[in-house]
């Protein structure tokens, strides 16, 4: 199996200052994190504080896109199809989970800002 994938580093929320949020309801959408998910999110923002310097983060992580390569992708290049047609059907295969994906993941589990991930995946 083939993997192909792109990374992008978002800062984390500091745990020394880091607290309860609700960010914008647009903001989410955006984001495409459902109502559900919302509800049961557990987003964070940090104050700031000094173990930050006042910026309410602390460290890095991750961001990740991941795309299996598998015989329908590879067909599909060999074809030269185009890249929007390509990303299509392999979202629609599961064979893709996307930068966006992924930093919503970390928005609800409180490891980063929506703000942050929106700078980091939303071009």
């Amino acid at each position: 199996m083939i993997v192909s994938f792109a990374q992008r580093l978002v800062r984390t929320i500091c745990p020394y200052c880091q607290e309860n949020y609700n960010p914008p309801e647009k903001a989410l959408v955006a984001f495409g994190i459902t109502p559900s998910e919302a509800k049961n999110a557990n987003f964070q923002h940090g104050k700031g504080c000094s173990q930050c310097k006042n910026t309410g983060y602390k460290g890095r992580t991750g961001v990740f896109e991941v795309l299996v390569n598998d015989e329908m992708i590879q067909d599909m290049i060999i074809k030269q199809r185009p890249s929007p047609e390509i990303t299509r059907a392999a979202l629609a295969a599961g064979k893709l989970k996307t930068l966006r994906e992924d930093a919503a993941k970390k928005i609800i589990q409180g490891i980063t800002t929506l703000e942050e991930a929106a700078s980091a995946v939303m071009v």
